[in-house]
């Protein structure tokens, strides 16, 4: 398996009246000849978010990337926007071990069922050697992130 990453790298991008302006795409992958151009936007948590003011927002965040990613000149490649987030657990400090991975794990299924109807590709990566940061201020944990790939739909 041979593959390539480039990111930030200058294209020209379509505009609602069809005329040509320039830009930048964040991703360009391909693996084995197989590529797609992504569109990346950073979801930052809030405190004291609502589960549904949460799912909204993310659904608005997936949209705006898909949407600048449809303005990417259309090449043999495919389009994505996709949505990156921390997942954090509240005031974790004094959590042992197991409560932690609990925790992680009801994050992680409430983040995917959000995502459900509004993405194409979740993933996630929470490192090992990242289970033990902690934002100091407030005691909370950011133990990794989720990703969320929706595809530009070709018309």
């Amino acid at each position: 398996m041979k593959g390539v990453a480039v990111e930030e790298y200058p294209v020209s991008r379509s505009s609602a009246d069809f005329s040509q302006t320039n830009g930048r795409c964040d991703l360009f992958i391909s693996i084995d000849g197989q590529g797609a151009e992504l569109e990346a936007k950073y979801f930052p948590y809030r405190r004291n978010e609502t589960r549904d003011v949460f799912a909204r927002q993310l659904k608005s965040k997936i949209t705006e990337a898909v949407s600048a990613a449809a303005t990417l000149p259309e090449y043999i490649y495919k389009r994505a926007g996709c949505v990156f987030y921390p997942v954090r657990i509240a005031s974790a400090k004094r959590m042992s071990v197991a409560m932690k991975e609990m925790a992680i794990r009801g994050e992680l299924e409430h983040y995917i069922s959000d995502l459900r109807d509004n993405a194409d590709i979740v993933a996630w990566c929470f490192p090992e050697n990242a289970r033990d940061i902690f934002l100091e201020a407030d005691g909370d944990f950011y133990p990794g992130v989720v990703l969320a790939i929706k595809l530009v739909k070709v018309a």
